[in-house]
């Protein structure tokens, strides 16, 4: 395996930077009266780590899997290499990531848009 291949970086984003990000959007839903003052809509939230699971796993696990021995930071990639494929699912799974964020912007987006009515307290929320 080359040292500076694209498996180590998908690792090391996967294993650091995924597992908190999902935490901290759970928390976001999670703690949403307290953080916005309104609570997030479940349904959009439901939306949003679907979609960031799905956009997740098309981005680094063809990174991790099929692309042991592509290097990295490389300005022009030989075509015949067999990452063109890969490459392009990974792409995909990047926009996936966008729309995830793009849904969580609209939670908390149409939670200030709603009324005052719809504010429940925070120890109904937590428990």
């Amino acid at each position: 395996m080359h040292a500076g291949a694209e498996w180590g970086s998908a690792h090391a984003h996967y294993a650091l930077f995924l597992a908190p990000l999902f935490a901290l959007f759970a928390a976001c839903f999670h703690w949403g009266p307290e953080l916005f003052g309104r609570r997030l809509s479940q349904g959009l939230g439901h939306l949003q780590n679907l979609l960031l699971l799905a956009g997740v796993l098309l981005a680094f696990v063809p990174l991790s899997t099929g692309l042991r021995n592509q290097p990295r930071l490389t300005g022009d990639y030989v075509a015949h290499g067999g990452w063109t494929a890969l490459n392009r699912v990974a792409t995909v799974g990047v926009f996936v990531l966008a729309l995830a964020l793009v849904v969580f912007a609209a939670a908390v987006a149409r939670s200030h848009r709603a009324d005052a009515g719809d504010v429940r307290a925070t120890d109904e929320v937590t428990g």
